[in-house]
């Protein structure tokens, strides 16, 4: 029952954190993030003025794309699963990444 409850949360973009007790599941935390208030304003303006937008995070691809979705973010512009090091290399090389204007 508890995976079929956390592959739905997954899915609708929390990441599952499993509690134990002596061994045994006994149930499980769903985190995701807040969005701020204005980030979609933001990135519309943004876009408005032709400025392409991506996401680098290191939030597995379901968190990732929920954020993305209520920012108004395209997804092949979602970067998820990178470590840190994979964030600076990408900004610091000047985003060698696909974030061409579909």
């Amino acid at each position: 029952m508890f995976l079929l409850w956390s592959v739905a949360i997954s899915v609708a973009g929390a990441s599952i954190c499993w509690v134990g007790i002596d061994g045994s599941v006994a149930g499980y935390v769903a985190l995701a993030d807040t969005v701020r208030p204005g980030a979609a304003t933001a990135v519309q303006q943004l876009h408005s003025c032709g400025i392409v937008t991506a996401m680098l995070t290191g939030d597995n691809m379901g968190a990732a794309a929920a954020v993305a979705a209520a920012v108004g973010l395209e997804k092949q512009h979602v970067h998820a699963s990178l470590l840190p090091e994979d964030k600076f290399d990408a900004v610091s090389m000047g985003m060698h990444l696909d974030i061409s204007p579909s």
